[in-house]
């Protein structure tokens, strides 16, 4: 079965620390978790207590890697049944997709896989996923994400700017 603090040390490595980049919609950032999408994390008054930051720095305190872990546990994997999957790349890539783009990351995965949920990742997905052949899953999933990449800058022209390091990103995963 695949692990999650390894996909999640993995994960964390591509989100780096504290960031505010000017056109990223989710504005302020502290290692990936977007003060616009989550303002109520617990670890917002933490970071704000160490202001000013600067660009992906990384905070040194132990409750805030706490609040930092059991968010992507709660919010991420859990969501996609990582402790159920059992090729850890793919679910490596599977999670980190879906930390960076959201839903579109089981919708992929379950067209892939031949089963539509409605964006809702279940115990049919994971049992699919898993008697899927895994070398075609990841290839096919990781090339889906490169497209999702085209066409996201396609349709929002702003975020080319983050097109090399998302490519750079996927390309990581083999």
């Amino acid at each position: 079965m695949a692990n999650f603090k390894e996909a999640f040390d993995r994960t964390l490595t591509y989100e780096g620390g504290w960031c505010n980049v000017e056109g990223d919609p989710g504005g302020e950032t502290y290692c990936g978790i977007a003060k616009n999408y989550h303002k109520n994390w617990d670890g917002w008054v933490i970071v704000d207590s160490y202001k000013p930051l600067k660009t992906n720095q990384i905070i040194k305190d132990e409750k805030l890697d706490a609040l930092l872990e059991s968010f992507y546990k709660t919010q991420f994997w859990d969501k996609i049944i990582g402790d159920h999957i059992l090729s850890q790349r793919t679910a490596d890539l599977f999670f980190d997709w879906y930390v960076n783009s959201g839903s579109p990351a089981i919708k992929h995965l379950e067209y892939i896989i031949g089963h539509s949920n409605k964006n809702i990742f279940d115990e049919t997905d994971v049992k699919l996923l898993n008697l899927s052949d895994e070398a075609k899953v990841f290839n096919a999933y990781k090339q889906s994400r490169k497209q999702f990449i085209i066409d996201i800058i396609k349709a929002h022209p702003t975020f080319s700017k983050f097109e090399k390091g998302w490519n750079n990103r996927i390309d990581k995963f083999i």
